[in-house]
């Protein structure tokens, strides 16, 4: 998902024979690897808008609250 880091290239193994992209900058980049363009599939990420609920109000400039934690070993 990471357009840049090196440990998020595509793997190159004879054994994967299908690689997908889930947006079109993804399976750009596969193929920037080097990946055969029919070895590529493309298949977006899906959200049914209908399903989510439009927010009952606008999100506040500034939050009202803001999560706190501790990492203690």
């Amino acid at each position: 998902h990471d357009r840049s880091a090196w440990h998020d290239e595509p793997p190159r193994f004879q054994r994967i024979y299908q690689h997908i992209g889930i947006g079109d900058e993804s399976r750009d980049r596969i193929l920037r690897a080097g990946i055969a363009p029919d070895r590529v599939m493309l298949l977006r990420n899906a959200v049914d808008l209908a399903r989510i609920p439009p927010r009952p109000e606008e999100l506040p400039d500034r939050p009202r609250h803001a999560p706190a934690g501790s990492h203690a070993r």
